[in-house]
Formats: structure tokens, sequence, C-alpha cells
């Protein structure tokens, strides 16, 4: 059979035309497919875009809520405080502010006080109910100013107002003021709450007790003597068991019986009587000690006069070194030149120095006293 070029040329084109249609069919489907994924892709964008800003208008919304919200409990001022330190912050204090609310304590008002340094140190509504009767509550919120007035409606809210104001004065006269209004409130809360049987409240006296001694704290504060941590907050009272400390707590106790608003047969006078028996006896215990301590240094300085030398005498020379320094916080009675009352002076702590107890001589019959000296005068004990 002879070659025919002509239909091989022929299938050659017929199949050429063939892989021609299918190739322009792929390109094609191709095509297609690529508009339909930029299509895809471009819908995609655009649901998802219309997703984001529904949840942006939505957080907005929120935040447009929330900032109605704070606005009940802050003022102006206060706002832009708290709109500095995010969506969360602002979330967290409104949602203390109504907690507060429900004390009867405005959160704007707390937020003028002396402050921490973070929001999270805000109080819970079990605090504020805790500070109506144990007063331990110290504000959150940081500002330069405090007010004058509170706008809360409770007497309980009035009292931790005062008692922080009395605190943070900056005066004297601020503070004595402050204390006043401390005691007024107090009288009226303690008044008001009495049983049927005419005794007072256990939550109440826990709230006087406070009281007195948030007075007695600003005292050791103001004299340097009030140990606190890193956040302000009270650790303790130092030479409270000390003859400065029995003076300071005394002060105190004569400061809130002298002032205007103090009743006598109130609750706080029935405290106060209370608490000045104890510092009375802690400053007879204090005596007690001081004297022992002298006595023991005396004896064991006998004991190591007494040994023979070349015996061993360190153990007792430690004894009689380690009873040196308490033996110098007490001061006998002078045979030759006895201190009598007539001869005691308010400046004797610049010639014998502070916390000291000297012996007094009261009479010729050999009845002694004494005297406990401070950084500001004496306190006399027997006389």
């Amino acid at each position: 059979m002879a070659f025919s070029i002509g239909a091989f040329l022929g299938g050659f084109a017929g199949g050429g035309s063939q892989l021609l249609d299918e190739k322009r069919a792929s390109d094609e489907r191709k095509k297609v497919t690529a508009e339909q994924r930029q299509w895809q892709i471009a819908t995609e964008a655009r649901a998802d875009s219309r997703a984001k800003k529904a949840r942006r208008d939505a957080e907005q919304e929120t935040l447009d809520d929330l900032i109605e919200d704070a606005s009940v409990y802050y003022n102006p001022d206060q706002m832009l405080d708290l709109s500095k330190r995010g969506k969360s912050e602002l979330v967290f204090a409104v949602a203390r502010a109504k907690e507060l609310d429900s004390q009867g304590v405005k959160a704007g008002d707390m937020y003028k006080l002396p402050s921490v340094t973070k929001i999270s140190d805000l109080p819970t509504g079990s605090d504020v109910a805790s500070t109506k009767t144990s007063g331990s509550f110290r504000s959150r919120f940081a500002s330069t100013a405090t007010p004058d007035t509170f706008s809360g409606s409770t007497d309980e809210g009035h009292l931790i107002f005062f008692r922080e104001k009395a605190r943070t004065a900056r005066s004297e006269e601020e503070r004595i003021k402050f204390e006043n209004l401390v005691v007024e409130t107090q009288n009226t809360i303690s008044e008001n709450n009495k049983e049927k049987d005419g005794t007072f409240k256990p939550a109440d006296i826990k709230s006087a007790n406070q009281s007195i001694q948030d007075i007695v704290d600003s005292r050791f504060d103001t004299a340097g003597l009030l140990q606190k941590d890193p956040s302000g907050q009270y650790v303790q009272r130092l030479q409270s068991n000390e003859p400065e400390g029995f003076r300071l707590i005394g002060d105190s106790y004569k400061t809130v019986r002298n002032l205007k608003d103090f009743q006598e047969g109130s609750l706080l006078d029935g405290i106060l009587k209370t608490r000045e028996a104890e510092n009375k006896s802690r400053i007879n215990s204090y005596v007690v000690g001081v004297a022992n301590d002298y006595q023991k240094f005396l004896a064991a300085e006998n004991t190591l006069k007494s040994l023979p030398e070349g015996s061993n005498r360190d153990k007792q020379e430690d004894i009689v070194a380690a009873l040196q320094a308490t033996k110098n916080n007490f001061i006998p009675l002078d045979a030759v030149n006895p201190l009598t009352p007539d001869k005691v002076r308010n400046s004797l702590h610049q010639t014998v120095g502070v916390n000291k107890v000297i012996q007094v001589q009261l009479d010729d019959t050999g009845k002694m006293g004494y005297v406990l000296t401070t950084t500001n005068g004496i306190i006399k004990l027997g006389f």
C-alpha cells in the first residue's frame, strides 16, 4: 500500500485541531476557575470586613455604654483618668463602683482619697461592708485633692470618709476637725443601733474601737513611728511597748476625750476607759520589767566579783555584758540627793535620755514612785 502524504497531513491536521480545541477549553476552564477564585476571595474579604465593622460597632457601642455607666459614679476629671487605663480597667472600675454603691459609698468620693497605685486595689463590696465595723479600708483611688464633703447617704459611709480625712490631714487643725466628725458620727451610729435592752451591738463596739485606733495610729504616724508596707498600709507601731509609745497612746485618748463632740457615757467613753486602764497596766508592767532587769544585772555583777581570779569567768562576763544594755534603762533612787515630786521636770529626758525609768521618793516613809521619760515630757506613776 502506497503511503498517502495527504491523508497523513489531513489526519495530523484533524488531530491538531482537536488538541487546540482541548487546550482552549482547558484555558477557558482555568480562566473561569481563577475568576471564580478571585470573586470568592473578594466576597470573603467583603464579608470579613463587614464582620469586623460589626464587631467594631458592637465594641464601640459597649464602650459607649461603659462610659455612660461610669459617668454615673465618677466626675469628668476622674473619667479622663479612667479612660487612659483601657477598656478592661474601665469595666473593672464600673463593677467595683456598683459594689460600693450597694454599700452606700460613692466611688467618686473614694476616688479623691489618698491612693494606691492600681485599679485592682479597689475595695470590693465585702471589703466596704467589713470596713463599716473594722475601719481597715484604705482607698484605691489617686487624686491630688480630697473632698471636704461626702456625697453618700449612709452614716457608715460618712464614718469611712471622715476617718480617712483625719488620717491624711495636712494640719493639726484639719485633723482635729475630722476627728470630731468621726466621734460625732460614731456616736450617732452606736446610739441609733442600740439593742432593745439598751446595750451596744458588737459590730458598733468594733467600729468604735477602730475609730479610736485610727486616732492613735495617726499620732504614731506623725511621730514617724508607724511602720508601713510599700503600699502604705499599716504594719505595726514602733516603740508601742516603751514610754514613748505609752505617751502617744495616752495623748491620743486625751485627744478623744477633749473633742467637743465627745459624750460621757457614750460607747466611745466606755471603750476609752477600758483602753486607758490597759495602757496604765502596760506602763506598770514595763516599770516592773525594767526594775527586774536592773536587779538581775546587779546580781550577775556581784556573782562575777565573787569569782576568784583564774577561775572560769568568761561565761559570767558574757552574762553581765548582755544585761548591761537593759540595766541602763533604770535609774535607781539617789540616796544622797533623791529625786522628789517637787524636783521632777518635764525636761528630764534631755539629761537622762528617752525611755528611761527613774525612781522617785514620794515621802519620808520610803514610798516610791516612778518617772518614765519620753521625747516630749514625762509619765508619772504613783503620784
